[in-house]
């Protein structure tokens, strides 16, 4: 079955164990906010299931997987835009927001330093763990068998529900609201990082770098 369908195998490995291990630490009385610091290894399950899809299953190439991570043949022109493209949308969008709202946006940029010193976390998580997995197999799989848009709003989608576990144990506070801005902020992400690391040739450092820039707009307070 898992080697029939490994895409399914994978998203199942790569989420259930987590809703598992929160909901027998809800059933046995652990406060859920107590678990923030499992974030970490949650981090790691996409490229974990990855690897045991893989290797004991035998269901994913690995080596052409990682073939993808860097490609001398993109243009430069791919990496600048996969560092600046959601920071100019996220500064455009605080221009609107603070001409239609006055006062509504806070311009207080952080220092260099913080910034530095946030970038070498937010490249490794999520960065080196979860693109190999969400873009170069999820995405990869099923492109193959639908178009960009559609194979980016699903695994957008799969991201969304693997993520949800950050409001479960209290890093962010849940809100029907907030939760539905959120799978729709991930899947506009998604689709973003998607047509990127297409269009570059496949290009794994190309989602990296975006995923990167994504986070660091938000982590940062820019």
């Amino acid at each position: 079955m898992i080697n029939k369908y490994p895409a399914v195998a994978f998203i199942c490995i790569a989420i259930l164990p987590i809703y598992i291990i929160l909901g027998i630490c809800w059933i046995i009385g652990v406060p859920l906010a107590s678990l923030k610091p499992l974030k970490i290894l949650f981090a790691l399950t996409p490229l974990l299931s990855l690897f045991i899809v893989g290797t004991i299953f035998k269901g994913i190439n690995l080596e052409k997987v990682f073939s993808k991570f860097f490609n001398r043949s993109t243009p430069y022109f791919w990496y600048i835009l996969a560092c600046l493209f959601i920071p100019l949308l996220g500064f455009i969008a605080m221009c609107i927001s603070s001409l239609a709202f006055v006062n509504s946006i806070s311009w207080n940029f952080p220092s260099w330093s913080y910034i530095l010193g946030l970038s070498i976390p937010l490249l490794t998580f999520p960065g080196l763990t979860e693109e190999f997995a969400w873009r170069g197999y999820l995405f990869d799989h099923l492109r193959v068998k639908c178009s960009l848009g559609a194979a980016s709003i699903i695994v957008g989608g799969v991201w969304g529900t693997w993520h949800c576990f950050d409001f479960i144990i209290g890093n962010w506070t849940f809100t029907i609201p907030l939760f539905c801005c959120f799978i729709l902020y991930l899947i506009s992400i998604s689709i973003i990082i998607c047509y990127l690391y297409e269009k570059s040739g496949q290009n794994i450092t190309i989602a990296i770098l975006t995923h990167f820039s994504a986070n660091a707009l938000v982590d940062c307070n820019i």
